[in-house]
């Protein structure tokens, strides 16, 4: 399964790790992300998972890098033990493990003008796309997996209201990549207007040409997806973004124009409130500069 620079880790750990790898239908960079942490850990515990939670905690703390290295290998290891506990029967030591606290670095958001720019890219598919990322937040699996069948219309008190069925894309084993389960979001008309006439039936995005990802005509994987958007903001801005952009992107913007903080946790799929607040940070400035057209002592004093 892996490199023989890594074969050397033995061990019971080891195993589970390999199982868990196996078992769990995630994204190739996610997938990747977890084997590394994971055979770093089997190394340090080659017999078993450590029970005592404060040898995890220790462990993690001696774990040379930045903080959110270190978070990273805590939440890596939160999944691994959760699953652990379910499917081999060992002690959840990271029941109750103390996750240390760090300021995460805000995600790169892009402006108005940029959104603009990026949405003139010549190729109507890669025009499509852009739109359909940042119209509904969507992962770069839910982009990859988006296909026509997931599209809805309905009509809601006369008039007509659109949506989208995100749920993941499907990997070579044909198992669904969901990060958070399926989920309904909307999709505006604009946004829909420019689905139509591309892909191929079902299809949405697929391969105009040959590249090392996909062949042409065949639907675009998540490699493919990700440096579609690369080079469209390259050609477009000057400089390189990815897929993740356009959800951060969508999420500020949707609050900038007034929309509800629960109604955006809903659309982007966030398991918890906390997530969707890193968003409130970039409305900071927004909201001081209307202040004094809503504080009661502004208006007072004016008057």
């Amino acid at each position: 399964m892996f490199g023989s620079a890594e074969a050397c880790v033995t061990g019971r750990t080891r195993e589970l790790v390999d199982t868990f790898l196996d078992s769990h239908a995630v994204g190739p960079n996610t997938l990747e992300h977890y084997k590394n942490s994971l055979l770093r850990f089997a190394r340090a515990f080659p017999d078993a998972p450590p029970a005592d939670t404060t040898a995890v905690e220790s462990y993690i703390r001696a774990i040379v890098g930045a903080p959110s290295t270190r978070d990273g290998h805590f939440r890596d290891l939160r999944v691994f033990y959760r699953w652990c506990a379910s499917r081999a029967g060992l002690v959840d030591a990271m029941d109750g493990a103390m996750r240390a606290r760090f300021r995460a670095p805000l995600p790169d958001v892009l402006s108005d003008r940029q959104v603009r720019r990026l949405l003139q890219v010549a190729s109507r598919r890669d025009r499509a796309l852009i739109a359909f990322a940042l119209d509904t937040g969507a992962r770069l699996a839910e982009l990859a997996g988006a296909r026509r069948s997931d599209l809805n219309e309905s009509i809601v008190d006369g008039e007509t209201r659109l949506s989208v069925r995100l749920r993941g894309s499907v990997d070579s084993r044909g198992r669904w990549h969901l990060k958070t389960g399926e989920r309904i979001v909307p999709l505006s008309t604009p946004a829909a207007r420019l689905l139509t006439g591309v892909g191929d039936g079902d299809l949405l995005w697929t391969a105009q040409r040959e590249t090392r990802w996909s062949a042409a005509g065949e639907p675009l994987t998540q490699s493919g997806v990700q440096q579609l958007v690369r080079r469209c903001t390259k050609s477009a801005l000057g400089r390189v973004y990815g897929p993740h952009v356009l959800r951060h992107t969508m999420a500020t913007m949707y609050l900038r124009a007034g929309g509800d903080i629960h109604r955006l946790q809903r659309i982007l799929g966030h398991s918890k409130i906390e997530t969707t607040l890193i968003y409130v940070h970039f409305v900071t400035d927004d909201l001081t500069a209307v202040h004094d057209l809503f504080s009661p002592v502004a208006r007072a004093v004016k008057r």
